[in-house]
């Protein structure tokens, strides 16, 4: 999704502030129905271009890049690979896959094909890839070439050594770029991944929730998932980007944000301090004025039934049957805005 978004803001089809029918996340592609996460609780009416990544609406990406490019999808596929992003890595490691990408010219090519890719179906990445897309976005829009091992000493004489090649020096316009960091923020500040915010650092990410095909038939598993999230800090000055993907977790709340959220949160609280990067001002003991919203510490709610779940700070949503509380998002001990919505998950 970020990745069709900075190519239409390049390409000037959209802005940040231009606003999109979401038709409360339903819409019909050539026959092929294509829903919004929320949908079946009424879904988003409209979105801002950056609301729709930060909330990562499928329905709002698909509609942008359908509009704009079904009649030439090679000029939005030609984009996507003018960035380098398909480009072969050469990581020395055998057996490493690179991205593929469906073309008008593949047998399996339909008119779905081209909304559905822009949300990342259709088309298979390697994680190193996508993790090296979002590097060059914190980076300046410069896309390196990664490399695993720095350098390799034989009897005290170095036979490889690796150092800093540049694939792209610009995966798109100055001004695209500040645009796709400015919306990456906002999944941390109001979208998918609002309860990861972090009191010690500015985060700048993206969710993932993807459905996994069954091998056998082809077709997607009913509820069967990888989730996933991608981030960089400190937004001001990154210094690091961390990717985490959690294939097909059990007895948990299906979506990126909520399971793998903060995970990344607490990684990048633990490098950064290592690598000597200062806690931003205000850190954890931040003070308030009347026009903050309070943050307030979550209890624990697991093992407890469903008539003891209360708080006057938060509102809670409950997923799945039975009594008991099996599991709870965000976790026992994080810090959440008041008013904040708790998944409780009952078994």
């Amino acid at each position: 999704k970020t990745m069709s978004l900075m190519v239409a803001l390049d390409h000037n089809v959209c802005d940040t502030a231009d606003t999109v029918n979401l038709n409360h996340g339903v819409w019909m592609f050539h026959k092929s129905k294509m829903t919004d996460h929320n949908w079946k609780k009424g879904g988003y009416d409209t979105l801002s271009v950056a609301g729709i990544l930060a909330q990562s609406s499928n329905v709002g990406v698909s509609r942008i890049i359908d509009e704009y490019y079904k009649n030439d999808p090679m000029k939005f596929i030609d984009a996507v690979k003018a960035t380098g992003f398909a480009d072969k890595l050469e990581l020395g490691i055998p057996g490493t896959a690179t991205p593929t990408i469906p073309t008008p010219k593949s047998k399996s090519w339909s008119g779905v094909t081209l909304p559905w890719m822009s949300i990342g179906y259709t088309v298979q990445v390697p994680p190193i890839y996508t993790l090296n897309f979002y590097n060059a976005i914190a980076n300046g829009g410069k896309m390196m070439r990664p490399y695993i091992v720095k350098e390799i000493r034989r009897d005290g004489h170095t036979i490889l050594k690796n150092s800093p090649e540049v694939i792209n020096s610009s995966i798109c316009k100055s001004s695209t770029l500040k645009k796709v960091q400015g919306m990456l923020e906002g999944v941390i500040g109001y979208g998918t991944a609002k309860a990861n915010k972090s009191d010690e650092f500015g985060i700048a990410g993206k969710t993932g929730t993807a459905q996994i095909v069954d091998p056998s038939t082809g077709a997607y598993y009913d509820r069967e998932y990888n989730l996933s999230m991608i981030a960089s800090a400190p937004m001001d000055d990154p210094q690091v980007v961390v990717y985490v993907v959690m294939e097909r977790p059990h007895s948990a709340i299906q979506y990126g944000g909520t399971i793998v959220g903060p995970i990344i949160k607490n990684i990048l609280e633990d490098v950064l301090p290592y690598m000597g990067v200062s806690k931003r001002s205000g850190g954890i003991d931040k003070s308030y004025t009347w026009m903050d919203t309070k943050t307030y510490i979550v209890d624990n709610y697991i093992g407890k039934s469903k008539k003891e779940v209360k708080s006057k700070y938060f509102k809670f949503e409950f997923v799945g049957e039975g009594n008991k509380v099996i599991d709870q998002l965000p976790k026992m001990g994080e810090k959440i805005e008041e008013g904040s919505t708790i998944v409780i998950m009952l078994g």
